[in-house]
């Protein structure tokens, strides 16, 4: 450090006889990156751990998926296939009671053709 101050004393023409003054000072340089600057992203810390975390999620939501085909899927199938056997099986009772509806009023008639006969044979 003193060779530098006598160094820079003697480049500048230092007299005390003016009042020039000199002050050194030790700081270090600015380090520079070797590898040429800043890394890309996809190398980075924090890229990193985002896609951690997001791999995670999709890891949830893979098992979520996976639990909704397997189990829930197949009961709902279920539960629909049932509805509609009800709904078919409604749907015959309703047929069958029209059907026997229709029969009792052919018989109402067949009867009532009977009963007219047998007027039109008294008269």
């Amino acid at each position: 450090m003193k060779q530098i101050e006598a160094l820079t004393r003697e480049a500048m023409g230092f007299s005390e006889k003016r009042g020039d003054s000199l002050n050194v000072v030790n700081s270090p340089f600015n380090s520079s990156d070797e590898s040429g600057g800043e890394l890309p992203f996809w190398q980075q810390q924090a890229f990193i751990d985002q896609l951690l975390a997001a791999g995670r999620w999709l890891l949830v939501l893979l098992v979520a998926w996976l639990l909704w085909r397997k189990a829930v899927r197949p009961q709902l199938t279920r539960r629909a296939e049932a509805m509609k056997a009800v709904q078919q099986q409604a749907q015959a009772r309703e047929e069958v009671e029209d059907a026997v509806e229709v029969r009792l009023s052919k018989d109402e008639q067949l009867q009532q053709r009977r009963a007219n006969q047998r007027l039109g044979q008294k008269s």
